[in-house]
């Protein structure tokens, strides 16, 4: 699954949270503990959470060490989708120093992807008040109000992060998103064109900018961002779907002939992969709702949502407008609104 935010926590993108301070190495340079670090470093997190738990249960461990060792443990426990543990960690490291505005984001970000607003918003103004400067809390508070539908707090935490560090584009492309979702084309427009002065190699700018076009009936736009969204990264299998929409809308011939060349460099066993494969009509329909089933509650919701719209798209493809508004409807009914796909729905409802 990804996000049409930019923030991604703990090197993963599995929720709209921004990148994680570096990993720190333990001041006592214990060898297990070492070994732990660098293990997380090389991408084993099970062994980094097996050597982490060793190292702390060194009973000299000191209290510094201690701090990094369960901040450390509770990223791993986080990209390993083991959010309660992850919490436990960020947990211990709040109860060894309350004022650790790190431990409080990071907590704050699965607490938000578990659902729990209320509890985010706390951490996220708990990390605020002790470091007034810390962006991404207030981007991820923004995108906590909006998700509860609290559209004035939303912007006005979107819009101090972008006064705290005007120079980072995942700002700009946040608050652009917001704007979208609340139908503020021409203000989404400026920031996603803003973030992408800022990087234009960012590809959920270049995305957002994309589905805007889309929305607006501007197809070959579309097909424009997409494409360039293909060519900076051609594993991601959301612009390349996107890219097939946004083509044969456009009427372009070549859409489907594009779809089969760009799938050769996906991976359409993970999602959104067989959707692709739905596309190409090697995959049946009701294997796509039959994968949206089952694993992390988070990314089943996201991807039921998804999968709910893209399986609209498909009907709509095949020409059955009375199906496809179904499937809109109930992808509009999840309520995910931090999911484009949602918001799509709701735009096909409407031409529909």
């Amino acid at each position: 699954m990804r996000k049409l935010y930019a923030l991604v926590v703990l090197g993963v993108v599995v929720a709209p949270f921004a990148v994680m301070p570096p990993l720190a190495a333990l001041a006592d340079e214990k060898a297990v503990c070492d070994d732990a670090l660098n293990a997380q470093k090389a991408g084993d997190l099970k062994k980094a959470v097996a050597t982490y738990t060793t190292c702390l249960a060194d009973p000299k461990l000191g209290s510094a060490d201690q701090i990094i060792a369960h901040y450390n443990r509770g990223r791993a426990y986080a990209a390993l989708r083991q959010d309660w543990n992850a919490i436990q960690d960020f947990t211990a490291v709040i109860k060894l120093q309350p004022d650790n505005a790190d431990a409080l984001y990071a907590r704050g970000v699965l607490y938000q992807e578990g659902g729990n607003l209320g509890f985010a918003i706390q951490d996220y103004s708990t990390a605020i008040a002790h470091d007034g400067n810390y962006y991404q809390a207030y981007r991820a508070r923004g995108i906590a109000y909006a998700e509860k539908g609290d559209a004035a707090f939303a912007l006005q935490d979107l819009n101090q992060a972008v006064e705290i560090d005007d120079s980072a584009p995942e700002s700009f492309n946040d608050r652009g998103y917001f704007y979208l979702s609340q139908g503020e084309d021409e203000m989404a427009r400026k920031d996603f064109e803003r973030a992408l002065e800022l990087k234009p190699d960012l590809t959920l700018a270049r995305e957002n900018l994309g589905h805007l076009s889309f929305f607006q009936g501007h197809y070959e736009d579309a097909v424009k961002s997409f494409q360039e969204a293909v060519k900076i990264d051609g594993k991601d299998a959301y612009a390349v779907i996107w890219l097939y929409l946004s083509q044969t809308r456009a009427k372009d011939k070549n859409a489907a002939a594009q779809l089969a060349k760009n799938a050769a460099a996906l991976d359409l066993e993970s999602w959104p992969g067989p959707v692709v494969s739905l596309l190409l009509g090697k995959t049946a329909p009701e294997a796509i709702a039959e994968m949206t089933k089952g694993g992390h509650r988070h990314v089943q919701k996201v991807q039921h949502a998804e999968g709910l719209f893209y399986l609209g798209e498909d009907k709509l493809l095949q020409g059955d407008a009375g199906a496809a508004k179904a499937d809109f409807d109930a992808a509009v009914k999840t309520g995910m609104v931090g999911e484009i796909e949602v918001l799509a729905a709701g735009v096909e409802l409407k031409r529909l």
